[in-house]
């Protein structure tokens, strides 16, 4: 995967930009566009099959905040350093995350 082009889609998502067909260019050839789109716009379910698509065997911590954010972590087995997400939904927190690990594997 294109490391800016995962940077450009962490920054649309984490502002909120809901373009039509944002994820595709990325991911539509292997199936998963519809379900980042869905987890863009709140669906667990959907944000779970990506994590486990494209983060197969990760961990996945979430935590809900007071102020009603949600902050999701994925890391692997084992390991201290996470890939974090913040966001007033708990499937865009950890599509953010997602994200976050995506462009560190990408370097």
């Amino acid at each position: 995967m294109n490391k800016q082009a995962l940077i450009d889609l962490r920054d649309k998502v984490k502002a909120g930009k809901d373009e039509h067909d944002m994820f595709c260019p990325m991911w539509h050839e292997v199936g998963l566009c519809t379900y980042a789109e869905c987890a863009m716009n709140g669906s667990l379910d959907s944000a779970l099959y990506l994590h486990e698509a494209l983060l197969p065997g990760w961990d996945i911590q979430i935590v809900t905040y007071e102020d009603d954010t949600f902050e999701a972590s994925v890391a692997r087995p084992l390991k201290c350093k996470t890939f974090d997400g913040v966001a007033t939904s708990m499937a865009r927190a950890w599509l953010i995350a997602i994200l976050e690990a995506l462009i560190a594997e990408a370097e």
